[in-house]
């Protein structure tokens, strides 16, 4: 499973082959990963997370070229791992819910 300690890790063991796109999954919440407020993003996360999914592969894209495919057992390069932390669910990733919703 990707977590966050599979990204700080750079363990990928288990992470799809990617000629499919960036996938970022619904999740529930609890105090580590947003503190006070919504306890899961049932309801409103999925558009949310379709932008996030949109994104992260233009960031793939622009940063990695279209021809660029993640390899099973071979280290990834350093673009990858910061494009995939920009969308963790932690109030100062980038791209986290926890950004998104300050601003709607």
């Amino acid at each position: 499973t990707l977590t966050y300690d599979t990204l700080r890790f750079g363990e990928f063991e288990d992470f799809p082959e990617t000629s499919e796109p960036v996938w970022i999954l619904g999740k529930e919440f609890n105090a580590l990963t947003g503190g006070t407020g919504p306890t899961s993003d049932t309801g409103w996360g999925c558009m949310l997370r379709c932008g996030q999914m949109i994104l992260g592969e233009a960031l793939v894209c622009r940063h990695l070229g279209r021809d660029w495919r993640w390899v099973r057992d071979q280290p990834q390069r350093d673009e990858y791992i910061s494009i995939l932390n920009a969308f963790l669910d932690k109030k100062d990733s980038y791209y986290s819910l926890h950004q998104i919703g300050k601003y709607r």
